[in-house]
């Protein structure tokens, strides 16, 4: 049963909306558009592991995509986690094309591809401190101390994977295999400890309420200045952002393109780029309107949450809108 559905990381979100509101020349475009890539390599590769996930049976197997707990000031983050009355099982998803050489010596993972090689951090090590700090804080919560294994999966089935360390070979694993690997893992531990099913949802429960998603300004993480944003609410025809708001409605200069709502999008950049916390002021100078009348009616329209009396008046919006 799928408990947490897998979203698409808001890193991608903020990245995608930071590169249409940036100049095209800007120096930091190809530095975001690299990293865009890559986090999206990483989210395909993490979705492409749920088909093989969709034959557990639901009445036996908790899912939870995307994982994020602190504990003793550190955070610690999940791909994907599974909950039996059993045993719980991580999986660690790495989406890596080319040849992949497991270096137990040097605890890393080489990659080679198109005769340049690049060195990765060993993802057993990365999965070995999720399985210590779960498993601290299941102790921490004193929760159910339930066995907990690891997997590192290697989503790109095209890759070659090369190691002659059993360490690697024991938990490196292809897509296809995993099935097999679960079936194993139910064998193993099927004479052991098992949880009753109020106590397996006890686990559940907490884990999901101690989630805590990562929140970090894309701007402050590239060094981008605030006022390097391009104001303004974007033409969905031509892509400008020329929109002019006459009559109730959104019109662009450039090709007559009309929207009532248009500037819902423009507010969910604002919320990806500079946070949910937003005043009159603010919103007129990135829509580009100069009527605080017009910006009380779009937060009335909007329906969000305020704080404050007259120009101290700040505003929650939602995301998306």
């Amino acid at each position: 049963m799928n408990l947490k559905e897998r979203q698409i990381p808001e890193i991608i979100l903020k990245l995608q909306a930071v590169l249409e509101r940036l100049p095209k020349r800007h120096e930091k475009i190809i530095l975001l558009k690299n990293d865009l890539s890559k986090f999206q390599a990483g989210f395909n590769g993490e979705k492409s592991i749920d088909f093989y996930l969709q034959t557990l049976p639901n009445q036996h197997f908790l899912i939870l995509h995307d994982v994020r707990i602190l504990i003793n000031n550190q955070f610690f983050q999940i791909d994907t986690l599974i909950l039996t009355k059993k045993y719980i099982l991580i999986l660690e998803i790495k989406n890596l094309s080319g040849i992949i050489d497991f270096d137990g010596e040097f605890n890393q993972a080489v990659q080679t591809k198109n005769g340049e090689q690049k060195a990765f951090p060993d993802p057993l090590f990365q999965l070995n401190r999720q399985e210590t700090m779960l498993r601290q804080w299941l102790d921490l919560n004193q929760l159910p101390p339930l066995p907990i294994h690891g997997l590192v999966v290697m989503s790109n089935i095209h890759a070659v994977i090369r190691s002659n360390h059993e360490q690697f070979t024991q938990k490196i694993i292809r897509p296809t295999s995993l099935a097999q690997k679960i079936n194993e893992l139910e064998d193993y531990y099927g004479q052991g400890i098992e949880v009753q099913d109020k106590e397996l949802k006890k686990i559940t429960k907490r884990i999901l309420k101690a989630h805590s998603p990562l929140k970090k300004s894309i701007l402050e993480s590239y060094g981008i200045a605030r006022d390097e944003v391009i104001r303004g609410v974007c033409c969905d025809q031509c892509h400008n952002y020329a929109l002019k708001r006459r009559h109730g409605r959104w019109k662009c200069d450039y090709c007559n393109w009309t929207s009532k709502d248009a500037h819902k999008n423009a507010l969910n950049d604002y919320c990806l780029l500079f946070g949910e916390k937003i005043t009159s002021r603010e919103l007129q100078h990135f829509l580009m309107i100069d009527s605080p009348s017009l910006a009380t009616r779009i937060f009335r329209e909007l329906n969000v949450q305020r704080e404050g009396n007259k120009k101290s008046t700040v505003y929650t919006l939602k995301f998306p809108q």
